[in-house]
């Protein structure tokens, strides 16, 4: 019974914070990250474009030719045919999202309080732009959480494989999400782990070079902007990520090739994350890219943190809590609901100022 209660609570948890993140996504300004305009015009837009032309954007693109994730204009074509409203089209994506994150915490994170720190987590360093802004990008993510939860669910390959293509359609850059479950085939994840410690540096090192080379063989040019401005840091998301990293040390002994799946990519994807973090230094908004990574850290920091002596468990959690809690207050996103007056991004034309 008490087992019962317990899975039902953590159920329970999941499902309330994820429908109220994504009513609050949902609910949002279209001046509320610096994208959600530009989706919205795009979501009006779909609505006229034929099917032969989407269609023949995708063939074209599988043939070679350069054209921008040829995936979205088909997914907002559907989903504006089926939901016509742009705001019930935002909650739509950030459940879609949300609830994948919802399965994979509720299958790999056993305590309560937990689902505590993983949102704290996710609400400080990544739902300003999963999925309140970059909107393709959180839908690609989406569809390869599914994917992997299908194929550790039911152990069959089709479904995934064709998520993982239409994913690939809406944003290439999903492609770097795949690098974990290749990892996974290693089955020395402590090495992986502490690999980082190796890679960081060295990436630091090279990290506008390497940006450049990724950049160059995408092949997109609009890319460029990354490194063609004046760069910059993001002191206080490196210090966390960089703290977080250091906690899961102590975990490390319970992790190996019988560990949960779940649990194994957590720490295999974090490793990566804190890998390329210097990437932030050639432009901060590469925090996307790392996000493929980092996003796992909702899996990661509360099983390395219950992995630790009850003591000082304590005293991580109370230092987690303040790093996350205080970063969400003392740097906020801007927010407005759709219903108040918000400025958008200066990048829009001075009509379409106030909105």
């Amino acid at each position: 019974y008490n087992k019962r209660y317990k899975n039902s609570s953590r159920k329970n948890y999941i499902i309330i914070v994820t429908l109220v993140l994504s009513l609050v996504s949902a609910l949002r300004h279209n001046g509320v990250g610096v994208d959600t305009y530009a989706y919205y015009m795009t979501f009006i837009d779909s609505k006229d474009l034929p099917w032969s032309y989407i269609w023949e954007n995708i063939h074209s693109f599988f043939q070679g030719a350069m054209i921008k994730d040829p995936g979205y204009a088909l997914f907002t074509k559907i989903m504006g045919t089926i939901l016509f409203d742009f705001n019930v089209y935002l909650f739509f994506v950030a459940l879609f999202f949300l609830s994948a994150i919802g399965h994979i915490l509720y299958k790999s994170v056993n305590y309560l309080f937990g689902y505590v720190i993983s949102y704290s987590f996710y609400i400080s360093l990544l739902y300003g732009f999963f999925p309140n802004s970059a909107i393709r990008q959180t839908i690609a993510m989406a569809f390869l959480l599914w994917a992997i939860i299908i194929y550790q669910n039911k152990h069959q390959k089709l479904i995934p494989v064709v998520f993982i293509v239409f994913a690939f359609l809406l944003h290439k850059s999903v492609l770097f999400g795949l690098i974990p479950l290749c990892l996974m085939f290693i089955k020395n994840t402590q090495l992986i782990y502490k690999g980082a410690i190796v890679l960081m540096p060295l990436f630091f090192a090279v990290s506008f070079e390497f940006v450049e080379l990724l950049i160059l063989l995408s092949g997109a040019e609009h890319y460029m902007q990354y490194i063609e401005g004046e760069g910059g840091t993001s002191v206080v998301f490196i210090v966390e990520m960089c703290f977080f990293y250091l906690i899961g040390f102590s975990a490390l002994k319970y992790i190996n090739n019988n560990s949960d799946y779940y649990q194994r990519l957590a720490f295999i994807a974090f490793a990566l994350a804190i890998s390329i973090i210097s990437f932030m230094r050639v432009d901060p908004s590469l925090q996307r890219l790392i996000a493929y990574f980092s996003i796992w850290g909702m899996v990661f920091l509360p099983n390395a943190l219950y992995a630790h002596k009850p003591l000082l468990r304590k005293i991580l959690i109370v230092c987690v809590l303040a790093l996350c809690i205080g970063r969400t207050v003392l740097i906020p996103s801007p927010y407005k609901f759709f219903w108040q007056q918000m400025e958008l991004h200066d990048r829009y034309d001075r009509m379409y100022r106030y909105y």
